[in-house]
């Protein structure tokens, strides 16, 4: 099964930190997304449950903070997603599971890689249906993705490629563990500039089957965070924030 479609069965996943990054930056009150609002509820500083009813996330830790489980939605959860680690606290996999019945059953396994701890591959191997393989590779250009290509062994399937207004610094890095739990299933796409490039994607150009060019516009709050995100003219995000 392909990426996007697997990955439109998980509504969100975490970082592989206890959320430092909302203890020392604004956190958020509310979030809008194309669709609806995700409520946001906090046990201390710590974010444990992303939406609410039948669309979001329950956050699971260790005692020492690690994030060790995902269950979803929010009610009566059939998903669960369990983290691995590598030697430098990033994200290394996360292994899926359905519930069939009483019964949690592998389904999917994803694979990050990294160089200097950037992300330069996500390898999905899914045992939906016929089970299949698939990687995308990063290239950076400075500290900004430039393209994401995938492929399905040495058969290159399409490349997106990302443009930057290189006078904004990106803001969004510093919750970059939403896009491991923000529920978008875009996972190979504007996601990865949006959260972890240093300027601010404005354009996503593609020779997928059925892509079409992105166009990102902004709109700011006063201390410079990002206060909406249009896509194509149309909304994609929307925040509220609470600042010490």
């Amino acid at each position: 099964m392909r990426f996007y479609y697997f990955g439109l069965l998980l509504l969100a996943l975490f970082s592989c930190k206890k959320n430092k990054e909302l203890q020392t930056v604004c956190r958020f009150t509310s979030v809008n997304r194309a669709g609806g609002n995700l409520p946001v509820n906090y046990s201390g500083d710590t974010l444990v449950i992303w939406g609410e009813g039948n669309y979001g996330t329950r956050m699971y830790f260790k005692p020492a903070g690690t994030l060790l489980r995902l269950e979803e939605p929010v009610a009566d959860p059939f998903i669960r997603t369990d983290l691995l680690y590598n030697s430098n606290g990033k994200i290394a996999g996360r292994k899926v599971y359905f519930k069939e019945g009483s019964d949690w059953v592998y389904k999917a396994t994803m694979i990050f890689s990294y160089v200097n701890n950037r992300i330069m591959n996500i390898r999905e191997e899914s045992n939906f249906g016929t089970p299949a393989n698939y990687d995308f590779d990063l290239t950076w250009n400075g500290d900004n993705v430039a393209s994401v290509t995938s492929r399905r062994g040495s058969n290159i399937l399409c490349t997106k490629q990302f443009s930057y207004d290189i006078t904004k610094n990106n803001p969004m890095i510093n919750y970059s563990y939403l896009y491991f739990s923000d529920g978008d299933a875009n996972y190979a796409g504007y996601k990865l500039p949006f959260y972890f490039s240093k300027n601010l994607v404005v354009k996503e150009e593609s020779n997928c089957t059925l892509s079409e060019t992105r166009n990102f516009s902004y709109t700011f709050k006063s201390n410079g965070l990002i206060e909406s995100v249009l896509d194509n003219g149309q909304l994609l995000w929307g925040y509220t924030y609470d600042c010490p």
